[in-house]
């Protein structure tokens, strides 16, 4: 990767991609996958690396081969992790506020709208919906079939894995900080305020 005296550049958050190799993306445009050189003395090396037509705007995320971001006027676009071929781009609702992030082999990411979307695993499907207006506060949390979903405003949604289906709620009375996470069989969230909040599982 070559950088110029006396420019800034600003670079998104590498996602890993397999073993030993992982992507950066920087605020030229450039996409790249950067692995480990043959040594000695071993190094990080670009090992494939394109010029973007619009830089990307978030982080990257990558399942199965398959890496996730956002470019441009909001598109989310899809690319091969090892080739950074464009396959894919859709139009996201309003202004990306959380993610991609990949959690059990899905891709999550949220925007301003309130609008939560998951592209399952492999690409076998994806779902899409409405948390009030309030984007995602963190991670979401798998737990079986189900996963947990916490909303900025104070709302912690369970959706079926598979559909996006909600199945429960617990609408808490301050505006959340973190995803959900398990601890010793109890689900614990972080309100604003540095709080630690105790729920019942909904």
């Amino acid at each position: 990767v070559r950088m110029e005296a006396g420019k800034e550049i600003s670079w998104r958050v590498g996602t890993v991609a397999s073993g030993q190799e992982f992507l950066l993306a920087d605020s030229r445009g450039g996409l790249y996958r950067i692995g480990l050189a043959e040594g000695p003395p071993r190094q990080l090396k670009a090992v494939t690396q394109t010029e973007l037509a619009s830089p990307i705007t978030s982080d990257i995320a990558v399942s199965g081969g398959v890496a996730y971001a956002a470019a441009g006027a909001g598109d989310v676009v899809t690319r091969h992790a090892s080739e950074l071929t464009e396959l894919a781009r859709w139009p996201l609702e309003g202004r990306l506020t959380w993610g991609p992030a990949t959690v059990a082999g899905a891709v999550y990411l949220a925007s301003d709208t309130g609008t939560i979307t998951c592209v399952l695993p492999d690409e076998a499907g994806k779902w899409q919906l409405t948390a009030s207006g309030a984007s995602l506060a963190g991670e979401p949390l798998p737990q079986g079939d189900t996963v947990l979903l916490a909303t900025e405003s104070g709302t912690v949604l369970r959706c079926t894995a598979a559909t996006g289906e909600e199945v429960g709620r617990v609408e808490l009375p301050e505006p959340l900080a973190s995803g959900p996470v398990e601890l010793g069989g109890q689900i614990y969230v972080v309100a604003h305020d540095g709080s630690l909040l105790r729920i019942a599982v909904p």
